[in-house]
C-alpha cells in the first residue's frame, strides 16, 4: 500500500512528512551555519560521513572545532574504543568489568588541614595532583609491607 509523502518548503525549515524512510546515497552529510562558526580555516562541515571502513563517522576530520556535544543520557550497548585521552567531569560508575591497557591516571581528592594557632582543623577536600593508578597501588603495597613488619615486631 503506497502512502503519501510531502516535502514542504516553509519559512525557516524544510519538512519531510510521511511514513517512509529518508535515504541519502552520498558520502557526506554536511551541516553548516556560517554565522555560528568560530573559525573559517576549514571550508568543510562534514557532520556525518560514511567512512572508508563502512562506518558512520561524526564530525569527520574534526571539521567542527567546537566538537560534538551529546545532551542527555547516552547508551553505548557495544564495545567502545577511545583513541586519545578520555576526560570525565564528575563521577564514573562502572557496572561490570573494566579493562585498561596503558596508564590509568586520576586526580584523587585530598583532605587539607588548616592551622589555627597551635591547632590543626580539617579543611576542605580539594583535587590533588594527577596520579598514576599503578603508582598508588605500588605505594599501598609498600605501606602494607611496612605494616606487616610492624605487626611482626610488636608480636616479639
Amino acid at each position: 500500500m503506497a502512502g503519501s509523502t510531502d516535502i514542504k518548503l516553509l519559512d525557516n525549515e524544510i519538512r519531510v512528512e510521511g511514513h517512509r524512510t529518508v535515504t541519502a546515497q552520498t558520502w557526506d552529510f554536511c551541516v553548516d551555519a556560517p554565522d555560528r562558526r568560530k573559525e573559517h580555516k576549514n571550508p568543510h562541515r562534514r557532520a556525518l560521513v560514511h567512512d572508508f571502513h563502512d562506518g558512520l563517522s561524526i564530525n569527520w576530520a574534526n571539521d567542527y572545532p567546537g566538537g560534538v556535544t551529546v545532551n542527555g543520557e547516552v547508551k553505548l550497548p557495544g564495545d567502545v574504543t577511545v583513541n586519545g585521552e578520555a576526560k570525565f567531569a564528575g563521577g564514573v560508575t562502572v557496572d561490570g568489568e573494566a579493562k585498561f591497557s596503558g596508564a590509568v591516571m586520576f586526580r584523587p581528592w585530598v583532605k587539607t588541614v588548616t592551622k589555627l594557632g597551635n591547632a590543626q582543623v580539617p579543611g576542605p577536600e580539594v583535587l590533588g595532583p594527577l596520579r598514576s593508578l599503578a603508582d598508588v597501588i605500588l605505594e599501598l603495597q609498600q605501606e602494607v609491607a611496612a605494616l606487616k613488619q610492624e605487626v611482626v615486631a610488636l608480636k616479639k
